[in-house]
């Protein structure tokens, strides 16, 4: 068979001995002129001619049919050397929108490059690595939002950790907890509000979804953080966020006053009994006597309402139940602690929402149980209240004489009700400052 060369291109074709016509290049599609070639010999006959014939002029011979070609067995074979080139993979490429907070965001949306089939577009391999998803808005306010938040939650249960130690001590170790000493502890709650407000405002800027229930959140936290002003400044106001703690330590007073007393009397040495008597001078003050007394004379500011007020909503149920007649006297401390807890669950609310908004469902699901535990914290705290004033109001107490140690007798219910109440908020905390800073960490791999 000979070869012959697709003028067009490269390719080498292998032609059957004979075959004249038209032939098309199965590579680029070139049809050219294929010609037999001339036989390589001449017949000769040994017979001589009788007379030289008449020239006659012969017929052109019919051009050779190509037979038509066939999927199966072609009529000459393709020879190319040449290696055939790679073809490019289509790459398609998913990037989120360019706002990932709306709630038509979860659909991811193909870049549009090229057109292909069925109006998918794709990237080639040279373009796909010049394309990235762009980042999402508003993750990198929320990680600082929900960090301060976490902190925020985690002063707040210090603040409950520390009113069970104090009141404890109290109780315990006949400690006489004063107004300078509950400074600290106020100074921590109002650290606890500050951070979260401010947290709160970067939540505002944080994801949009989130962005509704961030301003409710500041607001309702900055509502709160006037009461708490408002309400320990206010020396009228019956101190019920710790009624236990003061009047425990009323009665340690009272009891170490009554001690140093004895002390004065069995004292022989006289320039010790000078300065006993000294030490008892100043241990007197104008709330030493057998009721209770709100506050003491030299107390500007009950800094323990600025830690909390939150236990004067555990006493609602109790107060409605057994003292519904002077209720308006309390009213404000009341609703300072509702607001309080109202804070707290909006809060955690807005905690659920962020991590919705960071495509975190565990972490939407541990906010939602974090709300049912602060909530269930609050219930049982009222309850716990209702059966202790139950206690307290149906029993007796007898009156120790003035000249015996004053017992807390029926008040040890009460410190053991308040302090059950502060274990049970303490705990209902742990869960959503671990989910806040959990949150945090998710809108920073989102950012």
């Amino acid at each position: 068979m000979p070869i012959i060369n697709c003028p067009t291109c490269p390719t080498k074709l292998r032609v059957p001995d004979g075959v004249q016509g038209n032939a098309k290049c199965p590579k680029c599609g070139t049809v050219f002129a294929v010609v037999a070639s001339s036989p390589a010999f001449e017949l000769v006959t040994d017979e001589p001619a009788a007379s030289p014939p008449r020239p006659k002029t012969n017929p052109p011979p019919p051009p050779a049919q190509v037979p038509p070609a066939r999927d199966d067995e072609p009529d000459f074979e393709i020879i190319d050397d040449e290696k055939p080139q790679r073809k490019k993979k289509a790459v398609v490429v998913q990037v989120d929108d360019e706002d990932d907070d709306s709630d038509a965001q979860d659909d991811r949306r193909v870049r549009r490059r090229k057109k292909g089939p069925r109006g998918i577009q794709y990237y080639d391999d040279d373009d796909y690595h010049n394309s990235r998803p762009r980042p999402a808005r508003g993750f990198g306010m929320g990680k600082v939002g929900m960090l301060l938040v976490s902190i925020s939650l985690w002063l707040y249960l210090a603040t409950y950790a520390s009113l069970s130690l104090f009141l404890l001590g109290a109780w315990a170790f006949r400690f006489v907890i004063l107004n300078g000493l509950m400074l600290p502890l106020g100074l921590l709650g109002l650290a606890s509000w500050i951070v979260g407000l401010v947290g709160l405002s970067f939540c505002i800027a944080g994801p949009a979804r989130a962005r509704g229930l961030a301003i409710l959140a500041t607001v309702v936290a900055s509502v709160h953080l006037i009461l708490v002003f408002v309400v320990a400044q206010d020396k009228t106001f019956y101190p019920l966020s710790t009624p236990s703690l003061r009047e425990v330590s009323r009665y340690n007073r009272i009891a170490n006053y009554h001690d140093l007393s004895k002390r004065i009397q069995n004292e022989k040495n006289p320039d010790r009994r000078q300065e006993l008597e000294k030490q008892q001078s100043r241990m007197w003050w104008k709330g030493v006597e057998y009721k209770f007394v709100g506050y003491s004379p030299d107390e500007e500011m009950r800094w323990a309402d600025i830690a909390t007020v939150c236990p004067s909503a555990d006493k609602l149920i109790a107060l409605l139940v057994y003292d519904s007649k002077d209720i308006s006297k309390i009213l404000l401390p009341l609703l300072s602690g509702l607001v309080e807890v109202a804070r707290l669950v909006v809060m955690i609310l807005l905690i659920g929402y962020v991590a919705s908004a960071a495509k975190q469902e565990v972490l939407e699901q541990k906010s939602l149980l974090s709300n049912c535990a602060v909530g269930g914290a609050t219930i049982l705290s009222m309850i716990v209240m209702l059966i202790v004033c139950l206690i307290l109001f149906e029993t007796k107490s007898s009156k120790a004489p003035m000249g015996d140690t004053p017992k807390l007798g029926i008040v040890n219910w009460l410190v053991a009700g308040e302090l059950l109440c502060y274990l049970l908020h303490t705990a209902s905390l742990i869960l959503p400052a671990i989910v806040a800073l959990s949150v945090s960490l998710a809108c920073g791999r989102r950012r």
